[in-house]
């Protein structure tokens, strides 16, 4: 059941990037090219993280909602919150962009920063490829936390990677 609903949130998923009419195209990767993204580039998912943390505005203004309780997002270089940030900072998430990432979000509970990819999907099957930042590394309890909740609500995999990274996939 629970395999079921994964595929079906990754249709939705995918069915707006799929007719976005930006220009923006997120790219397709397997879960060992998108790896091997991180590693080429994981100064960068790091600077990324670093900007959205240290940017108020882009917390409080950056969700689609009022609601507390949805989190802020960017997902192309032509979002309109990107202009929530400085010149200096729209150029580097607009590098990050080349990357093809679905969607960057921040937390509403301010505990990380998520950045997904799309993996290989038919109608019958998806992988879902996320990064996260997990901003306290010092919150050891809601870290295990947030990876049993993973595991056990999507049948995922999670790993650490570097610097405060973890990828997860399901």
């Amino acid at each position: 059941m629970k395999r079921v609903i994964c595929v079906v949130m990754l249709a939705v998923l995918l069915s707006g990037c799929i007719m976005r009419d930006d220009g923006y195209d997120c790219k397709q990767y397997t879960e060992e090219e998108v790896l091997a993204v991180y590693d080429e580039n994981a100064a960068l998912f790091t600077q990324v993280a670093q900007i959205l943390i240290n940017d108020d505005d882009f917390f409080y203004e950056g969700r689609r909602s009022k609601d507390e309780y949805h989190d802020a997002f960017i997902d192309s270089p032509y979002d309109e919150n990107m202009e929530l940030f400085s010149q200096g900072d729209r150029e580097i998430l607009q590098k990050f962009f080349e990357l093809g990432p679905y969607c960057i979000y921040y937390d509403h509970h301010e505990r990380f920063i998520e950045v997904d990819f799309i993996g290989p999907w038919t109608e019958e099957d998806s992988t879902a490829l996320q990064f996260y930042y997990w901003i306290d590394q010092s919150d050891r309890i809601g870290l295990r936390d947030y990876i049993l909740y993973k595991r056990h609500s999507f049948d995922a995999r999670m790993w650490a990677l570097e610097n405060g990274w973890y990828f997860c996939t399901f």
